[in-house]
């Protein structure tokens, strides 16, 4: 309920002040805050899915994958032309697409010799 201003009569003056530059502080602040929230997640996701969609050496590619080295790899390569299908050769250099990769270790599971099943 509004009341009645003493100093100019017929004018009502309310009872709660609004301080609007603090509301307005206040409002900037927040959404500044939202903003940079939603900015850092987007940077982490896009980095994540960066990550999975990198080109790596036959180095980086056995190692991923668990072959003790680059040669045992290349073995496994020239036997199974479904993971050599994997791979891009760039020259005498092959590259392989961690997410292709990774894809294949889903599907084809390693087991060891001698390892109960």
């Amino acid at each position: 309920m509004a009341q009645r201003n003493p100093t100019s009569p017929g004018t009502l003056s309310p009872i709660v002040s609004l301080d609007l530059g603090a509301l307005l502080e206040q409002f900037r602040e927040t959404t500044h805050q939202a903003a940079y929230e939603g900015t850092r997640q987007a940077l982490a996701e896009s980095a994540a899915r960066a990550s999975r969609d990198c080109w790596l050496s036959s180095a980086q590619a056995a190692e991923l994958l668990g072959y003790p080295s680059q040669a045992a790899f290349k073995q496994a390569r020239n036997r199974n032309p479904e993971l050599a299908a994997l791979g891009m050769k760039h020259g005498k250099l092959w590259r392989f697409r961690r997410a292709d990769l990774e894809g294949f270790m889903s599907a084809h599971p390693r087991t060891r010799k001698g390892a109960e099943s």
